[in-house]
């Protein structure tokens, strides 16, 4: 007879948990420690996990492992039926620092000269902390530097092993800033790419008022602590931004500005030969480094650029193929016909009852799976957010969800046809990740613009979305009484802030009633949307939703194009055909549906 001390995972049962209990969620996707080691994609989350009454319930996906393995009460205290709770702080007392000749800390002397380890420590101690906040070495000699809160807790750690250079962190915690723990100590804050370059940059700026912090995982990844990130927004009147000269670096940097708000970043420059902070620090000495962060370029201010300001960006444009930043959904040929940028402003519109929301929900679908995009949905139409989820959740699996484990439909269809309990955990962790709602059932519901703007700058600070869905214009007002200027205002702020913080908007915007005499066939545009003309002449993107009246067939045009690599002028208009049970559009061509690409 099989225990589950025979069972496969069990020896990995605990830390998989404990990743579990750290993201709080029901079902979380990991690496499976069986297999992924051995396949070409080993990186993919292929491990199925959730807690259940003290067991660890697994399935992969890919070597088929499955199972359930009893847990400690430790960790069954994190079940969710308790709510997630907070793992405990890392105990920093079994680190320590090895002999001046160890090879560790003879490559972290050559990169930090013995005057700011000691300016570190007395730093530290200074502040009420230790030397273990700024970096230790674990008992094989690796350094390990601590990612701490601004209570000093510190709540991971990266290890970084000497010579190959090879960077992990604890799995199943959280990560935050490093040196997060001296945040809020003035009000300019210089952000880095890496810990040597926080040190760096902390004995070069000694004598200025000015925090210093590192991104605790390098440049691909500022998707942490969104309370952290909203300190910084909400804290900092400045914000220096010292990432490295290389393609990932000028990428974190564009993107903490848009988190944060051009116009409170300034971007430090570094000088030919040096890629970092660390680089100008030994090559020219902490005064240059000191002068460099001071005189950081800051971004516009009062709408005034120069091409120097601009020259990374001029430099990115001519390198950069301008197709290769527009963003596509998998829809065929309606990628052919139009694309999104963050930065721009679509306008939707069509006959009410068209599918214009359903049509726009499948367009946020395509931009999340093939673009990673991140959106926010102010859906008015659909404030049953629950049932908006899983809209969302069909259209990423293209099988039906709504209703099928109900009896009603079991007597009607055969199980096969819904969608397995596996994809049903994918097909909501999936829209878990990528969308967030603004709940418009709530007190803390918004419809005047101006609250909007403010509560989708905090919504971009915590979550980093890419882009925005208002559904639909008519439920928004602003501040001014006459319709028109109404409508102006909020057309103007929309577009403010999608340049300002670099976000794709939608605008679902219903059409005025038709003229007596027009046919039935008729077909709004731009300037039959209800309001002003402003809404046609300000859209980088303008798009009709229509149903054909005989056909059932939908058909979506184009009637603004304003970006000339945006998409192929010459196609003004995709048909689709809807197909009822997932709530999905699929191409239609010469009276044949064509399966959208996913």
């Amino acid at each position: 007879m099989r225990t589950h001390l025979d069972d496969p995972m069990q020896p990995y049962a605990h830390e998989l948990a404990a990743q579990w209990a750290a993201r709080g969620r029901i079902n979380v996707k990991v690496q499976c420690p069986l297999c992924s080691s051995t396949r070409r994609k080993s990186s993919e989350r292929c491990l199925s996990i959730t807690v259940k009454e003290g067991k660890l319930l697994y399935h992969c996906h890919h070597c088929d492992a499955r199972g359930a393995c009893p847990l400690d009460e430790q960790v069954h205290a994190y079940d969710r039926d308790e709510g997630p709770q907070e793992l405990p702080p890392i105990d920093m007392d079994e680190y320590g620092y090895p002999h001046s000749s160890h090879a560790s800390m003879q490559w972290l002397l050559g990169r930090l000269p013995d005057e700011v380890v000691r300016y570190v420590r007395q730093h530290m101690v200074d502040e009420g902390l230790t030397l273990k906040h700024a970096f230790a070495f674990d008992r094989r000699g690796n350094i390990v530097f601590p990612m701490t809160r601004r209570d000093g807790t510190i709540v991971n750690v990266q290890t970084r092993t000497v010579p190959d250079k090879r960077f992990f962190m604890m799995s199943g915690r959280p990560i935050t800033f490093y040196l997060g723990c001296l945040m809020g100590r003035h009000k300019t804050i210089v952000i880095t790419e890496g810990q040597i370059d926080a040190l760096s940059v902390m004995y070069a700026v000694r004598r200025a008022d000015m925090d210093v912090v590192s991104l605790p995982n390098g440049a691909a990844n500022l998707r942490f602590d969104p309370d952290a990130w909203a300190f910084v927004a909400q804290h900092y009147d400045k914000v220096i931004i010292a990432t490295d000269a290389d393609a990932p670096g000028r990428e974190a940097a564009q993107a903490i500005a848009r988190r944060i708000g051009f116009h409170k970043c300034l971007t430090v420059n570094w000088p030919d030969g040096c890629k970092d902070a660390n680089d100008v620090l030994i090559k020219h000495g902490a005064d240059m480094l000191a002068s460099l962060v001071a005189n950081a370029t800051p971004n516009p201010v009062e709408g005034v650029l120069t091409v120097n300001a601009m020259i990374s960006h001029i430099t990115d444009r001519m390198t950069t193929w301008p197709d290769h930043q527009r963003a596509r959904t998998g829809m065929g040929t309606f990628d052919d016909m139009i694309t999104f940028a963050r930065g721009e402003v679509v306008i939707i519109t069509g006959i009410p009852g068209h599918g214009k929301s359903t049509f726009i929900d499948q367009v946020a679908v395509g931009l999340a799976r093939h673009n990673g995009w991140h959106g926010a949905f102010l859906s008015f139409e659909k404030y049953d957010h629950a049932m908006h989820a899983l809209e969302l959740a069909e259209k990423y699996i293209s099988k039906p969800m709504i209703g099928t484990w109900s009896k009603e439909w079991e007597e009607l269809h055969d199980p096969s046809e819904r969608a397995s309990t596996t994809e049903v955990e994918q097909a909501l962790a999936f829209v878990d990740d990528h969308f967030v709602f603004f709940d418009v059932t709530s007190e803390h519901a918004v419809y005047m613009i101006e609250d909007i703007y403010d509560k989708l700058l905090d919504v971009h600070v915590a979550h980093n979305v890419d882009f925005f869905v208002l559904d639909n214009l008519s439920f928004v007002s602003s501040k001014e009484r006459d319709e028109n200027k109404s409508v102006k205002t909020i057309i103007n702020k929309l577009l403010l802030f999608a340049q300002r913080y670099n976000m794709c908007i939608f605008v679902v915007a219903h059409p005025r009633k038709p003229p007596v005499g027009f046919p039935d066939n008729y077909i709004p545009k731009g300037y039959n949307i209800s309001g002003t003309a402003d809404i046609f002449n300000k859209a980088h993107i303008g798009l009709t939703v229509y149903r054909e009246p005989e056909s059932g067939l939908t058909t979506v045009y184009k009637w603004k194009q304003r970006d000339r690599f945006s998409g192929n002028r010459n196609i003004e208009q995709v048909t689709f055909a809807f197909v009822k049970e997932t709530c999905s559009f699929v191409e239609v061509k010469d009276d044949d549906m064509v399966q959208v690409d996913w």
